[in-house]
């Protein structure tokens, strides 16, 4: 039989279905032409900021329920659904805010200027205006977001009252120091209106995006023992209305905790050996006192070092008392001892814990002989004639009360001149032909001789002696400044046969090229270019030019400039930059920073606050960078240096850089205050 239907009726027939189809998908669905995130004709009013487990938008003229997510945008006439454990956040373009909180259907709408939310199903909003939050929970109501807040057109349900109501009127310490979790912490805080029940939160985040521990409380104070161990914490009071509904929060306060530790002794170490050295005449060189030092977690306390010869302590040499983490022991005699140390403070069921025992020895050294003087000219050479003898010169002997000087034609002192001086110096009137020797001996205040210095003289033909110049140190004008030239005025022993004198001026002590001057009196100026030192030295001329003596010994012209040492340049890490490190035991980084001209050392200061008031890590380097092994708090902090040299030189502090560290795992998106979440 023929089909009714030919092969061309057929196909258009099946066109015409399959375009049916298509049109009818459209009205339903219309993001295949313009998309999932656009309205033709209509701008957004806001966007989705976070949705948390079962969140649901729907355009205005699309049937179908789609997941929403984070930066989806929103339009007049759209819906939002959360389902059950489920919230969403909402941030409109002019800055409000809504959060919606399980089993919630919003509409939104525009009357007007305003915005009209159709809420419908149990539920409730919370919505932000000027940083004022308001909550409204109720059942097909019509709630109108103007600029003042969230206000209900329709419905029975009412706003509560703003959730800031709780206020603290007794927090915990910044600091919370226990012992074995013995000490009660203790909180109390002011209502408005009426609260079923309080919850004491605790959160390692302020926004609380998760509670660790939480007790509930009928009154408006609360004291516990149940807290964590230790760790920073974040604390809140959570009001809750008559139906244990969440309606108001106090502001979070910062609490870190930690347990109250034996102090642990750093000075001395186990089994240290004290030697305290006697001087010439037995006596102690310096005080025999023992320095005590040791660790706490809170240095203002009061403690106490107990001094004993035995173990147990049985019976106490020494008790003492005071503030810091540092004190001296009193004269100690030779002989082995204990100490311990503990916080004074009283804790819930007695006393703190002692320390652990260190012991140490004390020793008195052997008397110590009188070193030898050093010689300031152990080999003189004396010209005649001149008009002055020989001053025999050495360098001042610790301990010494006098000097007894002897002077002898052979090295063997058999048959001496003797002379005593309590100076350090001596005239030698004792002058022999040739070769001659001098020894000195330093004397204790009781008479005890010490080591010998011996030294040589030679009379023969003068030569000029140079005068010593001292060191010139000069205050350099800025960081670069290079120095200027400067004259120093030399002098030297006058030659009485000698016409004029030849100035020889050289860099190196072996004068291989120097720079040479000629002057007819004992005096002359020589200049130095720049900062170093120069060495120079005299010989006497006849009237021909002619040399009529030797060189003198060299002498040296030290000419040194110490400049303004400059501020610092920060380099790494970079301002503002965050560090996250997988482990908190392997957080190690290096700090750098440009080095200073002349800086001997740099000083490095990290802390939480940009005034420093509070340091968290003070380092000394010679180097201008630094690698930080030291673990430091998480979060924010600040860090500065600044350069340091001799005669008191300091820069200014660098530009303090901010920079952010975190430890562990990296920190979770942040939740919205107040709405719980998993």
């Amino acid at each position: 039989m023929q089909s009714p239907l030919n092969r061309t009726d057929r196909r258009i027939l099946t066109a015409a279905l399959v375009l049916l189809l298509v049109s009818l998908y459209l009205m339903y669905d219309d993001s295949i032409l313009f998309g999932e995130d656009i309205v033709v004709g209509k701008s957004a009013i806001g966007e989705i900021k976070s949705a948390e487990q079962d969140v649901r938008r729907k355009r205005s003229r699309q049937f179908a329920w789609k997941n929403a997510k984070s930066s989806d945008r929103l339009f007049s006439g759209d819906s939002v659904f959360t389902g059950q454990n489920s919230n969403v956040e909402i941030k409109f373009k002019d800055g409000r805010a809504l959060t919606l909180s399980e089993n919630s259907l919003v509409v939104f709408n525009n009357v007007g200027d305003q915005l009209n939310l159709n809420f419908q199903i149990q539920g409730c909003v919370i919505a932000e205006v000027n940083g004022k939050k308001t909550e409204v929970c109720g059942d097909n109501s019509t709630l109108e977001l103007s600029s003042a807040g969230l206000d209900v057109v329709k419905g029975d349900a009412k706003p509560n009252k703003p959730l800031d109501e709780v206020t603290w009127l007794q927090t915990p310490p910044a600091k919370f120091y226990h012992w074995k979790k013995t000490q009660s912490m203790k909180m109390g805080w002011g209502t408005e209106g009426v609260f079923g029940r309080y919850r004491v939160q605790f959160s390692k985040n302020e926004k609380f995006d998760k509670v660790e521990f939480e007790e509930t409380s009928l009154k408006k104070s609360f004291r516990t023992t149940s807290y964590p161990s230790r760790g920073r914490y974040f604390i809140r009071i959570e009001g809750q209305d008559l139906n244990g509904r969440a309606i108001a929060y106090s502001k979070p306060v910062s609490v870190e905790i930690a347990e109250a530790l034996v102090p642990q002794i750093t000075t001395p170490t186990l089994g240290q050996k004290f030697n305290f050295p006697r001087n010439a005449d037995s006596e102690l060189l310096v005080p025999n006192q023992i320095p005590v030092q040791w660790t706490y977690a809170n240095s203002k306390m009061k403690f106490e070092v107990q001094i004993s010869k035995d173990e147990e302590f049985a019976q106490v040499e020494s008790s003492l008392a005071g503030e810091g983490l540092q004190i001296k022991t009193p004269a100690l005699n030779p002989g082995k001892y204990f100490l311990r140390v503990r916080d004074t403070t009283l804790l819930s069921g007695g006393e703190q814990p002692w320390s652990e025992v260190r012991s140490f020895d004390v020793t008195f050294g052997d008397p110590q002989r009188l070193a030898a003087p050093v010689l300031i000219n152990p080999k003189i050479a004396h010209r005649l004639p001149a008009e002055k003898d020989p001053v025999l010169k050495w360098e001042p002997v610790k301990n010494a009360d006098q000097y007894v000087v002897e002077v002898s034609r052979t090295e063997d002192f058999a048959n001496s001149t003797r002379f005593e001086t309590a100076e350090t110096n001596l005239l030698n009137q004792k002058l022999f032909p040739g070769k001659s020797y001098f020894r000195v001996t330093p004397v204790s205040p009781k008479g005890n001789l010490g080591d010998t210095s011996v030294g040589e003289i030679r009379v023969i033909s003068n030569e000029p002696v140079l005068n010593p110049v001292e060191t010139r140190v000069v205050l350099g004008k800025s960081p670069e400044d290079q120095g200027e030239p400067q004259d120093f005025p030399v002098s030297w022993s006058p030659v009485k046969v000698a016409d004029s004198y030849l100035i020889e001026v050289s860099k190196d002590k072996d004068f291989t090229a120097p720079r040479k001057l000629q002057t007819r009196e004992p005096t002359s100026v020589i200049n130095v270019e720049s900062p170093s030192e120069v060495f120079y030295r005299v010989r006497p001329l006849d009237i021909d030019g002619t040399p009529i003596a030797k060189f003198s010994q060299p002498g040296v012209l030290n000419y040194v400039l110490k400049v303004p040492l400059a501020t610092p340049d920060l380099k790494e890490p970079f301002n503002q930059v965050t560090l996250f490190f997988q482990k908190t035991t392997d957080s190690i980084f290096w700090m750098e920073w440009e080095s200073v001209r002349q800086a001997d050392i740099y000083l490095l200061e990290v802390s939480p606050q940009p005034d420093f008031a509070q340091k968290v890590l003070t380092i000394q380097t010679k180097r201008p960078r630094y690698m930080v092994k030291e673990t430091l708090p998480q979060g924010k902090l600040f860090w500065r240096v600044r350069a340091l040299a001799d005669s008191g030189r300091e820069s200014e502090w660098s530009a303090p850089r901010e920079m952010s560290v975190f430890s562990g795992r990296r920190p979770a998106a942040v939740k919205p205050k107040g709405t719980g979440g998993k």
